[in-house]
Parts: structure tokens; sequence; C-alpha cells
């Protein structure tokens, strides 16, 4: 959807970090204070960052935005160039190694590294090149990939991150109806994916998806899930195909 005007294009993630307000539109980066009631008039492209903006992710204190022209670290109104990889989609910490990150591109994964208090890119992930726009690590290492229309794929990394040594793709004999038009998330630390039949959540002991009760109940049938976050205060937020809200825990259960 436009924000506000099309002048500053479709907006695809917004962030609020330090005292501004950071919205990543097909036309570049914006910001604006974030202290005072803006307009769209009040939003002003970061030098640099011209083109197609995918991602706005705060790690570590510091913020990442991802871009057709590769990754950006964000201060206030500046943003400097730490990877020329193009078409950067997302960001995730190595779960045991939060100084590491892993970044899902247009052409495969990179890694990602905190020195001194600063992210900077470390090299490319050896043994998968496909888009990997949907990326989610589980507790047991292994790192998921979800592509719209190539599939669903599970990943195991070598222990020094830098290299696939194996690819599971699912298929619909593991509980998916088809390999295309899936979208991967996370939540709780499980692994679910939002499908044309519904919701479905991976069965470990089983090694396959299974239709998810709970999920299928509690979001209806807004169509498919593209985002589901926890705010962290028993709030749910999501995004789907037809709406967009936020659910509350039941303190009760």
């Amino acid at each position: 959807s436009y924000i506000g005007s099309d002048k500053i294009g479709t907006g695809y993630c917004c962030r609020v970090f330090g005292d501004n307000l950071y919205l990543g539109t097909n036309q570049g980066l914006y910001y604006t204070p974030f202290s005072k009631r803006y307009e769209t008039a009040g939003f002003e492209l970061i030098e640099n960052t011209a083109g197609q903006v995918w991602a706005l992710e705060e790690l570590a204190g510091q913020l990442l935005c991802g871009h057709n022209n590769g990754t950006y670290l964000v201060k206030g109104g500046e943003a400097t160039k730490i990877s020329g990889l193009e078409g950067a989609w997302k960001f995730i910490p190595v779960i045991g190694n939060p100084d590491m990150l892993i970044a899902g591109h247009y052409n495969g994964l990179a890694l990602y590294e905190n020195t001194n208090g600063r992210w900077n890119y470390l090299k490319r992930i050896k043994g998968f090149d496909e888009s990997s726009r949907y990326l989610f690590q589980d507790e047991g290492g292994y790192l998921w990939v979800g592509h719209s229309g190539k599939g669903l794929f599970r990943l195991r990394l070598s222990d020094s991150l830098d290299e696939v040594t194996e690819v599971v793709r699912f298929n619909n004999d593991r509980g998916l109806a088809s390999q295309t038009g899936n979208i991967l998330f996370g939540f709780d630390n499980e692994v679910f994916v939002s499908a044309n039949e519904g919701i479905f959540k991976y069965a470990y002991a089983a090694g396959s998806f299974v239709p998810s009760e709970d999920m299928n109940e509690i979001f209806g049938n807004p169509g498919k899930i593209k985002y589901v976050a926890s705010a962290g205060n028993g709030y749910i937020w999501f995004i789907a195909e037809s709406e967009s809200g936020y659910l509350r825990r039941n303190e009760d259960l």
C-alpha cells in the first residue's frame, strides 16, 4: 500500500530506532524524527539508499537495512554499506552465538559478524544458492528456507557456519499439498507454514507437516499468514493477505 503519497513509494517495512522512524519503500530508505507529529512531507531520503528496501532489523543495538543493492548499517540520517551482495531479504541471529548473523539474499545465504560493536559482512555460505526470503533457525540448529516458487528447504550448517552440508526439500509426501505458494514462519521456537489449505506445523517426531489446529482456530481465514511476532507483553502481531492486527494471549492458559 502507498504510505501517504506516492512520492516516497510503496512501503515494505518500518522500524522505530533511536529518535527516528525509518520507512523502507520501493524508492529507498526514508526517516523522520519520531518525537513530533510526522507527515509524508517530513520524510527524508537517506543518501545512497535510493532503490528497493526489503528489510529493517534491529540486532545487538544496531539497525540493519536489507536493500536490493546490498546491506546497510543505519545510524541517524546516514547509511553505510557493509555488503554489496544484492537483495538482502532477512537477517536472523545464530542460536547460541548472538555475535553472528545469517542473512537471506537473492542468491543464497551470507554470514555477518559483530566485531567491536559493529556488524560486518564476513562471507558467503557455500552450498545453497536459492533465493532465501523466508528464513528461520530452529532450536536444533537447522536452518529453514522458504521459497514461494521452489518450495521449502531444511538445511544443516557446518560447525563453522560457512557451508551447507545437508539439504532436505519438503515435497508433498511430507504433509504439504504443494511445493509452491507456501510461506514459512517461526513462532515460539516452532516451524510453521501458511499454505492455501491452512496453517501447518512441523512435527519433528513424524518428520512432516501436520495441520495446526490451534493456529487455524486463532487466525481463522485472513488469507496466508506472512508475518507473526510476539511483542513480549502478551500480544501477538500478525500480517496476513487480507488483514493485519494483533492478538492477546489468554493469561489463564
